[in-house]
């Protein structure tokens, strides 16, 4: 049985997709393909801006700093804390507090997957990520530590 917490710790939750780069992408008409189809549960969209920064060390070991910005949409529901976020090659689906579980953001994180690769037909995955971020109150680090040394 899992542990609830009364105020948990977990502020945000996510998995990132990152695909290889196609050659001739459209992103504002796979943009437009993606919210035809998730708009009823996402139908707010923002336009952002990634900010990606590389560092490349050539043979003499200097380093070359390259900064770019991407396109980045944001696509946000209404009443529940998810979101899905789409960039050139990339697709993140994000939850926000409050984060109930993995079973309950999985669903998430496969519909927007789903949608993505029909609308998108990536070829080849680059790389998958999924991580929490937690904030733990001092005070509850300090409780904590005294509940464990009782037992």
């Amino acid at each position: 049985m899992r542990k609830k917490y009364k105020n948990p710790p977990l502020i945000e939750t996510l998995c990132e997709f990152y695909f290889a780069p196609e050659t001739s992408q459209d992103f504002d008409g796979i943009i437009n393909l993606l919210y035809e189809k998730i708009q009823t549960s996402f139908p707010k969209k923002y336009r952002l801006q990634l900010q990606a920064s590389q560092i490349n060390i050539d043979n003499s070991g200097a380093p070359e700093i390259t900064e770019q910005l991407l396109p980045l949409v944001r696509f946000q529901s209404d009443t529940e804390p998810v979101l899905i976020q789409v960039g050139q090659n990339l697709l993140t689906v994000n939850h926000l507090k409050p984060y109930t579980s993995w079973e309950g953001f999985l669903p998430s994180v496969e519909m927007g997957f789903n949608i993505y690769r029909e609308v998108v037909k990536p070829k080849t995955i680059h790389r998958i990520g999924c991580h929490a971020d937690c904030c733990v109150p001092m005070c509850y680090v300090d409780s904590h530590a005294r509940e464990t040394q009782r037992d």
